[in-house]
């Protein structure tokens, strides 16, 4: 919060000290790479100077010099196009982080730049609770300043904003949910998750089976002994009152 206010505050002093002054915002990846063009009317680049801050970064100016002179913690991991004025930083750190300005020609543009980074967001995972034909699904990922997820179907249609989904079981156990979430600089998308799973059907494996046909047998066997035993001694009294 502390970072977003300073960086409205930053933009606000900068139209209200130099009103021809505009800003880009970039963005990049922590340990990335970020390319900055220059803007404005300056016609063919004769020389090229790059700041951060005060500081210089890179700067071309034959009069001097004709190789590229890179300067602090720049060095080694920028490069600087002597023809269009871009400049390519590597291997970006938090430092690296603040206001830009280019030089062309003896000229310092208008247009400055304002550099943001940020760290991937981590794959996220899909959690599930059941209630009955319903399930509430939530989706969980590394999440980073300025990210957010949605939900997606299987089939890539957006479904829902935000990190919970609730859904109902339609029949189809081949239908599938996916979430992604994505920050300014990067994005990930979660395994996807069946209906089929979500809602599992019952099925009676080999292992109940065989309990039951135990069941069967341990309180079967003893009451078909009885009712043999029964129906033994019905015959054999009737046969007896036959004869007397």
């Amino acid at each position: 919060m502390k970072k977003q206010i300073v960086l409205v505050f930053c933009l606000f002093l900068s139209h209200w000290i130099s009103p021809g002054l505009s800003q880009d915002n970039k963005y990049a990846r922590i340990k990335g790479n970020v390319t900055l063009s220059p803007v404005g009317e300056y016609g063919a680049v004769k020389s090229v100077v790059w700041k951060f801050g005060y500081d210089k970064v890179a700067e071309y100016d034959p009069t001097f010099d004709t190789q590229v002179q890179y300067y602090g913690s720049f060095k080694g991991r920028t490069m600087l196009n002597v023809t269009s004025g871009n400049i390519t930083i590597s291997n970006l750190t938090p430092e690296d982080e603040g206001t830009y300005t280019v030089e062309v020609n003896n000229a310092v543009l208008a247009t400055t730049f304002s550099l943001q980074l940020f760290e991937n967001v981590g794959k996220p995972v899909i959690y599930s609770s059941r209630e009955g034909d319903q399930s509430n699904l939530t989706c969980k990922g590394k999440a980073t300043e300025y990210s957010n997820y949605t939900w997606w179907s299987a089939d890539d249609v957006l479904l829902a904003t935000g990190d919970q989904l609730r859904v109902n079981k339609t029949g189809d156990p081949k239908r599938g949910y996916k979430c992604r979430l994505r920050n300014l600089v990067s994005e990930q998308t979660s395994n996807t998750v069946l209906e089929g799973d979500l809602f599992p059907a019952v099925h009676i494996g080999l292992e109940t089976w065989a309990i039951c046909l135990i069941v069967i047998a341990v309180v079967g066997i003893p009451v078909a002994a009885v009712v043999v035993a029964i129906i033994k001694r019905d015959t054999l009294k009737a046969l007896w009152n036959k004869k007397t």
